[in-house]
């Protein structure tokens, strides 16, 4: 069977994590496949714990390497279209189509000032991350509403770290509802901001 060949797109605002996570006069976003989790039929408990300690160990990543504190941290959700109807691969960013999901939210957050410095994918959800069980008690039906119930419950466990707590966004302008469309994919990612360092 013949190989599969993806035609990489220019995007000119993705960065390496390790750019990231270090003081840069630009922002970016970062899709690299060692640095998120792919949810494949986890409890929400296991998935909770499994992207949580991704979270803090990008939060620790990006202190070290910034040598200041994260002003603000948001955890947000996003649809992933596929980049070909017959090739969508959710361990390969590659296949993903970002515009009016992960473009869109990134210019979002650049807007705001708990986004200003970065976005970060931190977990990959797809219609094969609800476990057999969720789906025959009808828990979970859906995998977008998968990744809605993880974001909430990830806002809820990092409440009770007491690095991160304070640092939690809310926007209550932009709830978490379901989209309403059927996407190949749902990204749970992150924005943060950095305070401003002392003259």
């Amino acid at each position: 069977m013949p190989q599969k060949h993806y035609e990489k797109k220019i995007r000119p605002n993705q960065k390496l994590y390790k750019h990231i996570c270090r003081e840069n006069d630009e922002p970016g976003y970062v899709l690299d496949k060692k640095m998120f989790v792919l949810i494949k039929k986890k409890t929400m408990t296991k998935a909770v714990k499994k992207v949580s300690e991704k979270i803090k160990k990008c939060a620790k990543d990006i202190r070290k390497g910034w040598g200041s504190s994260i002003d603000k941290l948001y955890i947000g959700k996003t649809p992933i279209s596929a980049a070909r109807h017959d090739g969508f691969d959710a361990r390969n960013p590659e296949t993903w189509t970002l515009d009016g999901g992960i473009h869109k939210h990134y210019d979002d957050h650049l807007k705001d000032d708990f986004g200003r410095n970065g976005l970060i994918v931190v977990a990959v959800v797809t219609k094969e991350s609800i476990p057999r069980k969720c789906k025959r008690d009808g828990y979970i039906t859906h995998h977008e509403e998968y990744a809605l119930i993880l974001k909430k419950c990830l806002i809820e466990k990092l409440k009770e770290d007491g690095k991160l707590a304070a640092k939690l966004v809310n926007r209550p302008r932009y709830p978490g509802r379901l989209d309403q469309r059927e996407s190949a994919g749902y990204a749970i990612y992150i924005t943060f901001s950095m305070k401003s360092k002392k003259c």
